[in-house]
């Protein structure tokens, strides 16, 4: 396989680190904290949510890095560290979480609409693919306005996303090639 350093330095370096972190996240908090104190078990899900989607989009990613865009990268940077800064601020317990979640949102709503994260050459339908994930992540920000200060309000909007975005992904996009 013939791939940029780039593409290398972040399929195979810097997103498995930011899955370490959210890994280490999840079991400080599940090993060093009560479960049954208040808004722990919606940080274990947020958290456990998280590694859930880097665990399905890096291997979908391997199948198809080496036709990614030769600057993804610059989208990839900001979300690998908004997904690190949210995994640990998760177990800090951080009061801007919320914030952070929702900087992590704004990057992949950007991120698909300038069409980072979407193959070289000619893509069919690229318009309606990028608005239909772009849409995904802005609904996350939609759900932390709304909902307010629920400690449930976190995993419920990355559920939301992430409902959205694998139905987009895996049904929607799937039938428009």
């Amino acid at each position: 396989m013939n791939r940029n350093p780039v593409t290398h330095l972040f399929q195979d370096l810097i997103w498995p680190a930011a899955a370490g972190n959210v890994a280490w996240s999840f079991f400080t908090i599940a090993i060093g904290e009560d479960r049954l104190s208040p808004g722990v078990a919606a940080r274990l899900s947020v958290i456990f949510l998280l590694a859930i989607y880097l665990a399905v989009d890096w291997l979908r990613t391997a199948e198809t890095v080496t036709t990614l865009k030769p600057w993804f990268w610059i989208a990839d940077a900001p979300l690998s560290a908004s997904v690190v800064i949210f995994a640990i601020a998760t177990q800090m317990n951080k009061p801007w979480l919320g914030n952070s979640l929702t900087a992590l949102f704004l990057i992949g709503v950007v991120g698909h609409l300038v069409g980072a994260w979407e193959p070289t050459g000619n893509v069919a339908y690229r318009s309606l693919k990028r608005l239909v994930l772009a849409g995904a992540n802005a609904v996350g920000c939609i759900v932390l306005i709304l909902i307010g200060s629920s400690d449930w309000r976190l995993p419920i909007a990355l559920a939301s996303v992430l409902v959205l975005w694998f139905l987009a992904r895996y049904v929607l996009i799937s039938r428009l090639k």
